[in-house]
């Protein structure tokens, strides 16, 4: 799990700060330097398995922050699916209120198989009055060993309602991307180090 948060984080903007939060006694108290347009929190995990992570009463203020002081945020957490993600947040003892939850963005799923551990599913959680949707937006097949997209006609929209966008300047903003990453494989720009360094110059038309 943290694994591929390091390698998500990795791709952010070079003037992101990180803040970690990383005791069920946290006091939030980053809050009085931080800003939420560059700096990006990271509690170690959600749990109560240890007291390095945070649970209840913390977890509970931090998607108070996150929704309504705009905060951006990635950790780990143990769940069977998304639907059990935010299960575990809007239940007791972390009782997260349904509005705060819905401003999480991506549920990332990893899957063990044989021999194997990565990332099984992309999930979009999509507000739905006071309620939420999960849209699948992509699913790993372990038979064609490639990622299965939901398709345009779900995947477009889904993303343009959840940051605010129309359709149309979503789906050119994902052509670019596209190109820009097949330039890329091209290229032979694979190794973590040139890829970075190359999405640090992107800049969309």
């Amino acid at each position: 799990k943290t694994t591929t948060l390091v390698a998500l984080l990795d791709l952010t903007p070079r003037a992101t700060r990180f803040i970690a939060l990383s005791s069920q006694q946290e006091t939030f108290a980053f809050r009085s330097t931080a800003t939420p347009e560059t700096d990006y929190l990271i509690p170690h995990e959600l749990s109560d398995h240890t007291p390095q992570y945070i649970w209840g009463d913390e977890v509970r203020f931090l998607f108070k922050l996150i929704r309504d002081e705009g905060y951006a945020f990635g950790t780990t957490m143990h769940a069977s699916n998304p639907t059990d993600v935010l299960n575990q947040l809007s239940l007791p003892p972390v009782t997260t209120p349904i509005e705060n939850l819905l401003a999480t963005d991506l549920i990332l799923m990893l899957k063990e198989e044989p021999l194997e551990l990565g990332l099984h599913e992309v999930t979009l959680v999509h507000p739905n009055a006071n309620q939420w949707d999960l849209i699948s937006l992509a699913t790993w097949n372990y038979e064609t060993r490639r990622f299965q997209f939901a398709p345009n006609d779900v995947l477009l929209p889904a993303i343009a309602t959840k940051i605010g966008q129309p359709s149309g300047y979503v789906a050119e903003d994902w052509s670019q991307r596209a190109t820009f990453l097949d330039h890329l494989v091209n290229r032979g720009v694979y190794d973590p180090y040139r890829v970075r360094q190359a999405i640090l110059t992107y800049e969309p038309q």
